[in-house]
């Protein structure tokens, strides 16, 4: 190599140093801002959680014992706390965004999107199983050829656990030729359901009895080595509010 070329190699060799010291400073900035942007949120979430509280004690049944001035400066309060804190989120975020490498055209950005259902059987939690059964088939003689298993998140006193339906699978002689029919399942409240009926009513008995919302919830069962979002839990309550709905126009 002439003298010529060696400034330009050691040129090269600051520029690139330069470079990852910018790479690593913009990923402490970034994960800095993520750090920030989830505490606010969770200040958000609790803000929230404290107004609906005094909306109910303010707008709520006279006999109160805490006086109406109060709770409205305590609610004043709170809104105002709730507005600075949601344009402090807005500004993190921009900023967070804005600091953060363009993704070049073609590259995907973000997490990939799961996809399916929930795989119980990959879970850590206690297992019950409950053989589905039907006695007036081996009582004709139909051969037992298999089981097939389906999972359901369950909850009881103490934690939840994963409820394992194994639905017998018969071979039947019908005119000379065998089948496969499946053991008949019994009659559910929510068909095809990832949540047990008993989880359903613990989410409701939680929510609307206890006064505990679902990002805590979430938690819980996160803690527990189950992954279940809120936005799922939602949907349930959702569906088992539908349900119940129904059933009372129905009877009325």
């Amino acid at each position: 190599m002439s003298s010529s070329e060696q400034p330009t190699a050691m040129s090269s060799e600051a520029m690139a140093a330069t470079i990852a010291g910018l790479q690593a400073e913009l990923a402490a900035k970034a994960a800095e801002h993520a750090a920030k942007v989830a505490a606010l949120e969770d200040s958000l979430t609790e803000l929230a959680h404290e107004n609906a509280l005094l909306k109910r004690r303010l707008f709520g049944s006279k006999t109160e014992a805490l006086r109406t001035s109060e709770l409205q400066l305590a609610l004043g309060d709170l809104l105002a706390t709730e507005a600075k804190l949601q344009a402090e989120l807005d500004a993190s975020v921009e900023k967070a965004d804005d600091a953060a490498p363009k993704a070049t055209p073609g590259e995907g950005t973000g997490k990939p999107r799961p996809h399916g259902r929930r795989n119980l059987f990959a879970s850590n939690l206690p297992r019950v199983a409950i053989e589905i059964r039907e006695a007036a088939l081996e009582a004709q003689g139909a051969r037992l050829i298999r089981f097939e298993d389906a999972a359901q998140l369950a909850f009881r006193r103490g934690g939840f656990y994963v409820v394992v339906k194994r639905v017998a699978q018969y071979e039947v002689v019908r005119d000379g030729a065998a089948t496969v029919v499946p053991a008949p399942a019994p009659e559910m409240l929510f068909p095809k359901a990832l949540l047990h009926t008993s989880t359903v009513a613990h989410l409701l008995t939680s929510k609307f009895a206890l006064g505990v919302p679902h990002y805590r919830l979430e938690r819980d069962l996160l803690d527990q080595g189950m992954r279940l979002d809120r936005g799922l839990m939602s949907r349930y309550v959702e569906h088992a509010g539908n349900t119940l709905g129904a059933t009372v126009v129905a009877a009325m």
